[in-house]
């Protein structure tokens, strides 16, 4: 802070003085002690003789703050005088600063404004927040997802917190199925083919057979790996013979499976041998061995390995808990279709914070520019600011605990004199009891105070 000359420092405030610089002018002002200033006035105020005087009239009105006229009249008119000392120390620098003050409370508007902005951009972000929940559908969906949340939640806690096996509601586990049918086809197509000898016959057989091997892969893989839960005593009876009825059609899949492919190759080598002619190139005597089922029974391995195969996909995609497994790709599920709503709502919101986002850094560069230019006279403003509301507060307690010396003088003169004295409220003069009076407050708001004249 600059400093100021001994003369001016020394000069006593008035409001005909007005010091050659800015900072001799807040130096001024700031000497004033509002404790010693109120002090001083308040401490003469006699508020028995004056609440005496009062009720000496018999009548005593209140306001709707809880003032009487006596109040209003000796008390209210020393904070007058308290505050007016505040401002005859103020004006040498309101004097000042002056013509440069619109300018320098522009910092001030454009903080304000700022402000202003970043609160209509949370209001509009609320608004959009309000009409997307409005919507039945989306309701629809977020109740969906905080149900499988929640449930999910608690199957977490009760499965110890380890990550579910969801692979098995993935499309890729029911391609590695696909594939394995596919394979399927491929080990049957040629058998039923010379058995049937008809190509859409054969191939349309061979679709079927895979189909019900993959079916039976997934039943079987899928039960050894929940076997545990699913034929547990802690489940109904109704329950169980569910999951006794997949195991039961997927083993007759699998029967039907290795009957058709055992029996098509079977009457493949049978009518190979009834074919097969008497005399061959090595004479009658020549024997060709053939086991028809010998040779079956070892052509059905590849029909066992694919299925092999099928129950080790069902078995490592699934996980032991069916019910946890069935919580996580639910939860997956409302996920996506919630996360598809609220990134909609994500993409409006950006772009009112993007639309606020190109005003607010316009004010805060005009901002910068004023407080460039006005740093030095913005700072010691807010100084005085903050000393008058110092001020204020001093007044404010000086001015509430005289209020309340003279509320408990006057109760205590009508207690003594219930039948001279009376306390009348309001506008249209309702006569009210001594102990209402007494139980009374006063409204002293900062306002009120600062609008003291």
């Amino acid at each position: 802070m600059a400093q100021i000359s001994k003369q001016e420092a020394d000069q006593p405030r008035s409001r005909n003085h007005t010091p050659s610089s800015i900072d001799a002018a807040f130096e001024m002002t700031r000497n004033y002690s509002s404790s010693a200033s109120v002090s001083a006035i308040f401490s003469g105020i006699d508020v028995q003789q004056y609440a005496k005087d009062e009720a000496a009239f018999g009548r005593i009105d209140i306001d709707e703050r809880g003032m009487t006229a006596g109040m209003r009249l000796h008390v209210l008119q020393q904070a007058r005088a308290a505050f007016n000392e505040w401002r005859v120390a103020r004006a040498p620098f309101d004097q000042v600063i002056a013509p440069d003050l619109s300018k320098i409370e522009s910092v001030d508007r454009l903080a304000t404004e700022i402000a202003e902005l970043r609160r209509k951009c949370e209001q509009e972000e609320i608004d959009l927040e309000s009409t997307l929940e409005a919507s039945t559908e989306y309701s629809q969906v977020k109740i969906r997802y905080d149900n499988a949340e929640s449930r999910f939640k608690q199957k977490f806690a009760e499965n110890d917190q380890r990550v579910p096996m969801l692979w098995g509601c993935r499309l890729s586990y029911v391609v590695a199925l696909a594939f394995t049918g596919i394979a399927e086809w491929f080990i049957n197509y040629d058998v039923f083919l010379r058995f049937l000898q008809v190509p859409a016959w054969a191939a349309a057989t061979a679709i079927i057979l895979g189909v019900l091997l993959a079916f039976a892969a997934h039943g079987h893989g899928t039960l050894l790996k929940q076997w545990a839960f699913r034929f547990s005593r802690a489940r109904t009876p109704a329950q169980r013979f569910t999951d006794w009825r997949l195991f039961a059609l997927s083993t007759l899949g699998l029967l039907i499976v290795l009957a058709a492919a055992g029996g098509s190759r079977y009457a493949a080598v049978m009518r190979v041998l009834g074919n097969a002619p008497a005399v061959t190139l090595l004479g009658t005597e020549a024997q060709i061995d053939i086991n028809p089922v010998r040779d079956v029974l070892i052509s059905l391995l590849g029909n066992v390995g694919a299925w092999i195969v099928g129950v080790f996909w069902a078995y490592i995609g699934h996980d032991p808990d069916p019910e946890y497994m069935e919580a996580g790709y639910e939860r997956e599920k409302a996920t996506k279709v919630y996360n598809r709503f609220r990134k909609r709502l994500d993409s409006e919101k950006e772009a009112v914070r993007a639309r606020y986002a190109r005003d607010i850094t316009k004010k805060e560069t005009a901002a910068q520019s004023f407080v460039r230019d006005f740093e030095r006279p913005h700072n010691l403003l807010v100084q005085v600011r903050e000393h008058e509301n110092a001020v204020i507060a001093d007044l404010q307690a000086a001015l509430s605990a005289t209020l309340h010396r003279y509320h408990d003088a006057l109760v205590q003169l009508a207690v003594q004199q219930p039948d001279k004295i009376g306390f009348f409220r309001g506008s249209n003069g309702e006569r009210i009891a001594p102990y209402e009076f007494k139980n009374m407050t006063f409204t002293l708001d900062t306002e009120f105070v600062r609008g003291l004249t």
